[in-house]
């Protein structure tokens, strides 16, 4: 049975020849997680890697190999590029909690319904979708300048207005993919209340998100899960 999963997860990158996606899988089963680990950020280079999937299965080898700052930022990655992976947030939860994190913060896991709707579609169905429906709207509009107008002519009105409902959903997506600014504590950090890393002091754990508000030299300002606003070290943080 094992085999057969792996085999339906290698069927489903759709990664063009996913040279790489074929060994991590052999090494992760193997529980070579390492090489797993290098063979998958070796995939997420390729021109056609299926990112949603090849992040996931990255944050798998991350979490096996019991790095669960980098598997928990992995998994954010995946969901970037597909929101609606129910197993993935559920991961995210179980490493929450195993690091004594909030496994119930709403801003990370729930009524996040924009999201949501945006990826109810995949972005490749979208542009196909949008571009089906603004190949009729141009035949009908050339229809009509050479014919007049056409029966059910109303149907026109649904489909532009369909039509834009998709663009809407492509660039929420497009925006969400591409948001930038957050990260994960890597290690167990220190805030301050001052860029000297100096003053008040609060301690960060592992596996925290973070949104980042400021840099200066090695150090950031981010404002935790608590709407607090601390400077740490750059190099203690994975970005997202």
């Amino acid at each position: 049975m094992r085999y057969i999963i792996s085999l339906l997860i290698i069927l489903s990158i759709q990664s063009t020849p996913a040279q790489y996606a074929y060994k991590a899988i052999d090494a992760y089963n193997k529980a070579d997680y390492p090489a797993a680990i290098v063979l998958w950020e070796k995939e997420l280079k390729t021109k056609n890697c299926n990112k949603a999937q090849a992040y996931s299965l990255l944050g798998n080898a991350y979490f096996k190999n019991k790095n669960f700052a980098h598997a928990i930022a992995n998994y954010e990655k995946s969901l970037r590029e597909n929101y609606n992976q129910e197993d993935v947030k559920f991961n995210i939860k179980v490493i929450r909690a195993k690091l004594g994190l909030d496994t119930e913060n709403k801003i990370l896991f729930t009524n996040d319904y924009l999201r949501k709707v945006s990826f109810l579609l995949s972005g490749f169905t979208l542009k196909l979708l949008i571009i089906i429906l603004s190949c009729l709207l141009l035949a009908y509009n050339t229809y009509r300048f050479f014919k007049g107008d056409l029966k059910f002519g109303f149907l026109k009105n649904y489909l532009f207005a369909f039509t834009l409902v998709l663009l809407c959903l492509y660039f929420l997506q497009e925006q969400f993919r591409y948001e930038k600014g957050f990260a994960i504590i890597s290690i167990e950090s220190t805030g301050y209340e001052n860029m000297n890393l100096k003053g008040e002091s609060k301690a960060l754990r592992v596996g925290e998100m973070v949104k980042v508000l400021d840099e200066i030299g090695v150090t950031i300002q981010v404002e935790t899960e608590a709407n607090k606003h601390y400077w740490i070290q750059k190099s203690n943080v994975i970005y997202i």
